[in-house]
């Protein structure tokens, strides 16, 4: 044994996974010793089970037979219980769940997180969910038990006793993964048509809370963010796969295409482009299912503030166009403009003016175009951006 016994689950698992061969995964999986042979039918089993077999043989290992399952259409595996309708957490491992006692200090509490998080894919908004002990975790915070803390630890327990049940993955299945994003988060679900029923069905869900940084972002830059950690999180299920994503952010589906992207955007771009994946806008109201993992409801700006337009005199780019068109405030500014529109602002008529299909304000005899709040960072950090402020100051 190489350096001592601490590698010998590495290298025995190394010793199983090149004794399958091109049988691994195709015809057995092996988690250390425990060997697992799936089959449809009887027969593929017989055959299956009839090649593994051969192989141990060869091997020189041997198999104690009461610690065998033949045939089951249900098993405990690595901590989950596998059926026919799919996967879910095994009952064991709630029971302890269940029997955790309420955290003391910020040592139980990463325990508890540990344990529950194993099964973080199970539960819708678990990034929400326990935010309030989470938050504890965090360097400089003193451990304070709070109603809050308490509902978000009992919460969690509550939607794990219930053993929630997820769909088995299957490559050969149309998939779909489905993701959104708000100021508090960014989620996903990926989500499978079954084959036999023609029912759309969770397969894994994911989420996260944003970073301090992360919630000053545009809402158009959260959303491609929420793809891009989903992907991350589904890479090994989605890479090489033919599939479709699913958002209420309508922008996406143009500008991702489009030569112009922001650098950050651009940079997202790259890590996504290894995926073969289409597009699809859904409205805000047909995705409720995912909305929830992050965000809670809040409503929509129903003012316009004036004041807070900040205002650059620079070359148009595509993004920042598309940007204008989710931005609240000028999108409104865009319909009062029109030449239908029937409000009486005469303000926002007096300053502000559409040219080609964009929102400019007059700015003395000069027209400069409209910059939303999330794209200001995006020009101050532009090369020759002290320029820009000092032809806005002089």
């Amino acid at each position: 044994m190489p350096f001592g016994l601490a590698n010998a689950p590495a290298v025995f698992q190394r010793f199983m996974n090149s004794m399958l061969g091109n049988k691994r995964h195709d015809t057995a999986l092996a988690y250390l010793d425990d060997i697992l042979v799936p089959s449809v039918t009887l027969e593929e089993g017989f055959k299956k089970l009839e090649d593994i077999l051969k192989l141990l043989r060869l091997n020189g290992l041997t198999l104690k037979l009461s610690k065998c399952y033949f045939f089951d259409s249900s098993l405990d595996y690595l901590g989950y219980e596998i059926f026919a309708e799919g996967i879910r957490p095994d009952k064991n491992k709630i029971l302890a769940v269940e029997k955790f006692p309420i955290p003391l200090n910020i040592h139980e509490v990463r325990q508890f997180l540990g344990l529950a998080g194993y099964f973080r894919k199970f539960i819708k908004g678990f990034g929400e969910i326990a935010r309030p002990l989470t938050n504890l975790l965090r360097k400089g915070n003193t451990f304070k038990w709070t109603d809050n803390e308490l509902n978000a630890f009992e919460t969690l327990k509550e939607k794990l006793i219930h053993r929630p049940i997820l769909a088995l993955y299957n490559p050969k299945f149309k998939t779909e993964l489905h993701t959104d994003a708000s100021s508090l988060g960014v989620g996903g679900i990926l989500m499978q048509w079954q084959s036999v029923s023609d029912v759309l069905k969770p397969v894994a869900y994911f989420s996260r809370q944003t970073t301090p940084e992360e919630r000053h972002l545009h809402s158009y830059e959260l959303e491609t963010l929420a793809i891009v950690c989903a992907l991350k999180k589904f890479r090994v299920y989605l890479l090489g796969l033919e599939f479709k994503i699913v958002t209420d952010c309508n922008a996406l589906r143009t500008t991702l295409t489009k030569r112009d992207l922001i650098p950050r955007i651009a940079r997202w771009w790259l890590l996504i482009s290894e995926f073969n994946f289409s597009i699809e806008y859904r409205p805000g109201a047909r995705m409720g299912h995912v909305d929830a993992l992050s965000r809670n409801t809040k409503l929509s700006p129903e003012v316009i503030d004036d004041s807070t337009l900040t205002v650059y005199n620079i070359e148009t780019s595509n993004w920042l166009l598309t940007l204008q068109m989710t931005d609240p405030d000028i999108s409104r500014i865009f319909k009062i403009l029109k030449p239908e529109s029937n409000e009486e602002t005469k303000d926002i008529k007096k300053n502000y003016v559409i040219k080609n299909n964009r929102v400019y304000r007059r700015v003395g005899k000069a027209l400069c175009l409209v910059v939303p709040r999330g794209a200001r960072w995006q020009i101050s950090e532009a090369p020759g951006w002290v320029l820009v402020w000092e032809s806005l100051l002089y």
